[in-house]
């Protein structure tokens, strides 16, 4: 139940070899946490990109999350329209109150209390037009890439792995959920199971081009 940390760090020939390890049994002892296996970061990684490749690669998965995050965009710019247009009902209404107001002044002449209701509309006009600039529209939605784009963003994200360990693992943080490492069997053939989710809404980025900066990635299989 314990997290994984670096344990220890050593850098040979410029490339760092990196050792994960069990916080708990590493700080509180085995009374507390028996597991003292430790595994290689690059060894975590190569499965990851591994088990990341075969699921990309799959056909099948892939037209499934392209065809269902189809239909979730689709739903949700439903929702935005509808959204959008209660807003402009309220501006409208807020809109018409307001001439109301200013004809009565104009007819009745100057009356205090309409005016301090006409400077609470106008405020409450203000309000509602800020609240609908910030609405989100259906037009800067998210936008389903071509399996080959996200074939490609992967590439790049391999390519940034072996430059810059570092930049790479912050990037595959963005769509890949924590990762449990559960130790299993017994010497000499322990070994750990990772098990873990890849959340590929990521690819469904505004741009339509790499999401990885100039080497650019981009989301749930």
């Amino acid at each position: 139940g314990g997290s994984m940390t670096i344990l220890t760090r050593k850098t040979k020939s410029r490339v760092s070899y990196a050792q994960f390890g069990c916080v708990q049994h590493y700080s509180r002892g085995s009374s507390v946490c028996t597991n003292n296996k430790t595994i290689s970061e690059q060894k975590v990684t190569r499965a990851l990109l591994s088990a990341l490749q075969e699921t990309l690669n799959d056909p099948e998965l892939v037209k499934r999350f392209v065809e269902s995050a189809s239909r979730r965009i689709a739903a949700l710019g439903k929702k935005t329209d509808a959204a959008g247009e209660e807003a402009d009902r309220k501006l409208r209404a807020c809109e018409r109150r307001m001439a109301n107001l200013t004809e009565t002044l104009a007819k009745l002449g100057w009356s205090d209390a309409v005016a301090a209701k006409l400077k609470e509309e106008e405020a409450t006009l203000g309000r509602l037009k800020a609240e609908r600039a910030r609405s989100p529209s259906a037009e800067s939605g998210m936008v389903v890439p071509h399996p080959a784009l996200i074939a490609e963003d992967f590439s790049r994200l391999r390519r940034i792995l072996e430059a810059d360990g570092v930049r790479g693992r912050e990037l595959l943080a963005r769509f890949v959920a924590p990762l449990v490492m559960t130790p299993e069997g017994k010497n000499p053939d322990r070994s750990y199971r990772a098990t873990g989710a890849f959340d590929l809404s990521f690819f469904l980025g505004p741009s339509s081009g790499p999401r990885f900066g100039k080497d650019g990635c981009a989301g749930r299989i």
